[in-house]
C-alpha cells in the first residue's frame, strides 16, 4: 500500500520550518492570478464567437437538449460533424454542465476552456513538486499561468484548449501511480522543501491501471495529442531508462506497468481502431491541411516537414514574434514569454552533458542485442545477467568484448568507462 497526504507538511506546524514556509501562500496567489486573467471579461475579450467556438456550443446544446448533434448522430464519441470537418467530441461534453447551469451563450462557451487553464497551472504545480521540489514548482506554475499563447487560448471555446490539460493530466497520473521516477524516489530522506511525504513507495497496480484510462481517454481530445501524447510517454520512460529499468526489474513494478498497458488499450485502442478502419472519416480535418500534395515523392514530403517545423520551432516564432494569425496565438507574442529564454539556455547547459551518457547507454544496449541476437546461447544461460557474453578480456584501460560465430570471431573495443556505465 502507499500512503500519499497530499500537500502535507514533512515538517511539524510548530517547527521554524513550518513557520517560515511560504510555497503554499504563493501557489494560491499564483492560481487565484491564473484564475483572474482567465475569467475577468470572459465574453468580450476576445469580442464575438469564432466559427469553431459556435460550432461547439450548437452542436453541444444539441447534445443537452435532443441526445444528439447537428448532424444526427446520439452521442458521439469519436467525431462530431461541424464545418465540414470530423472534429474530436471532448469539448462538446465538457460543455454539458456549463450550459445545463448557464444555458446557450458565449460565457458558457469559453469557460471551460478557462477553467481548463486554471486546473493546469495547479497540475503543473504539483507535478513539479513531484518531480523536484516546492520552489521549483511555483516558478513552473507562474511560467503556465502567464505562457502568453496558453493563456489566450484559455479564453476560447475551442477543443484545442483541453490539450495542455490532458497533458499534464496523463503526466501527473504516471507519477501519482509511481510509473515514473522523481529526485524522492531517489533520495528516501524526506526533506523540508518536499510537496509530499510518502511511505512504503513504489508502484501500484490499481493507480497504474486508472492511469492508463486517463493516458488513453485524454487521446480523445484534440488530434496533435493523440500523436504528440503517446510520444511523451515513451520518450520519457526512454530517456530515464535506468528508472524504468528498476520498475521492470521488481514484480510489484511488471504487475504495474502491465495494468497501465491494459488501461490504456482499453481506451485508447478503440480510437485507434477508428483510424485504422476509418480513416478518411476521423482524419477528414488532417488530410485538408496536408503540408504535401498527394503525388509529391516522400524526400519532398520529408523537406516540407523540415521547413514547417524550423520555422514553427525557431526562436521568433516561440519567444519573440509568434504567428501572424491571431486564431492560434496573440499577435506578437510567441509561446514562451521572453524572459523564459535565459532559463530555457541554462537548462539547456544543465542538460546537455546527459546527452554523452544517454548516447552511450543506447549504444551498451545495442551491442547487447547485437550479441544476444547473433549468439543467444550466451545470455540464454544468464538471462538476469548484465554481461552474458562468451569472452571479456581487459587490456590496460580497454575491453575486448568477443564471441565466436559461425561466421567467424566478433571483437568490440570499449573504454573500461563506458563499458561499466550504470544503466
Amino acid at each position: 500500500m502507499q500512503s500519499t497526504a497530499l500537500f502535507s507538511e514533512v515538517e511539524s506546524p510548530s517547527s521554524p520550518l513550518a513557520a517560515r514556509d511560504w510555497c503554499r501562500p504563493a501557489f494560491v496567489v499564483v492560481l487565484l492570478f491564473a484564475a483572474a486573467i482567465r475569467l475577468v471579461a470572459l465574453p468580450a475579450a476576445p469580442p464575438g464567437l469564432n466559427q469553431d467556438e459556435a460550432a461547439n456550443a450548437w452542436n453541444a446544446w444539441c447534445l443537452l437538449q435532443t441526445g444528439r448533434d447537428q448532424a444526427g448522430a446520439p452521442w458521439p464519441i469519436f467525431w462530431t460533424h461541424a464545418l465540414g470537418e470530423n472534429r474530436s467530441t471532448l469539448y462538446l461534453y465538457a460543455l454539458l454542465p456549463f450550459q445545463a447551469i448557464g444555458g446557450l451563450n458565449v460565457w458558457t462557451t469559453r469557460l471551460p476552456a478557462a477553467v481548463a487553464g486554471i486546473l493546469t497551472v495547479a497540475l503543473v504545480y504539483w507535478i513539479a513538486a513531484r518531480l523536484f521540489d516546492r520552489t521549483t514548482a511555483i516558478i513552473a506554475a507562474v511560467f503556465a499561468a502567464l505562457a502568453p499563447w496558453y493563456f489566450d487560448l484559455s479564453r476560447w471555446g475551442h477543443e484545442a484548449s483541453l490539450g495542455p490539460l490532458l497533458t499534464a493530466a496523463a503526466f501527473a497520473a504516471l507519477l501519482w501511480a509511481g510509473l515514473l521516477e522523481t529526485d524522492r524516489d531517489r533520495d528516501q530522506q524526506p526533506g523540508p522543501d518536499k510537496l509530499v511525504q510518502t511511505t512504503a513507495r513504489g508502484p501500484n497496480w490499481w493507480r497504474a491501471a486508472l492511469a492508463g484510462l486517463i493516458c488513453g481517454a485524454a487521446c480523445y481530445g484534440y488530434p496533435a495529442v493523440r500523436l504528440y501524447l503517446p510520444l511523451l510517454i515513451v520518450t520519457a520512460l526512454i530517456v530515464d531508462i535506468a528508472s524504468t529499468r528498476r520498475l521492470l526489474r521488481s514484480r510489484s513494478g511488471r504487475i504495474a506497468a502491465a495494468m497501465f498497458c491494459l488501461g490504456f488499450a482499453l481506451t485508447f485502442g478503440p480510437l485507434l481502431f477508428q483510424h485504422i478502419v476509418h480513416p478518411e472519416v476521423i482524419g477528414r480535418r488532417a488530410g485538408s491541411v496536408w503540408l504535401w500534395e498527394p503525388g509529391d515523392p516522400v524526400i519532398t514530403k520529408l523537406a516540407k516537414i523540415a521547413a514547417r517545423y524550423a520555422a514553427h520551432f525557431g526562436p521568433t516564432t516561440l519567444v519573440f514574434t509568434g504567428l501572424e494569425d491571431e486564431q492560434r496565438g496573440p499577435l506578437g507574442f510567441g509561446a514562451f514569454s521572453w524572459y523564459a529564454l535565459p532559463l530555457m539556455l541554462v537548462g539547456l547547459a544543465v542538460a546537455l552533458p546527459r546527452l554523452r551518457e544517454l548516447v552511450a547507454r543506447a549504444a551498451r544496449y545495442g551491442l547487447r542485442v547485437y550479441l544476444y541476437l547473433n549468439e543467444p546461447r550466451n545470455l540464454a544461460a544468464d538471462p538476469d545477467g548484465d554481461y552474458g557474453y562468451q569472452s571479456v578480456t581487459f587490456v590496460d584501460d580497454r575491453a575486448l568484448v568477443s564471441y565466436h560465430a559461425l561466421d567467424g570471431l566478433h571483437v568490440a573495443r570499449v573504454g573500461l568507462d563506458w563499458f561499466y556505465g550504470q544503466d
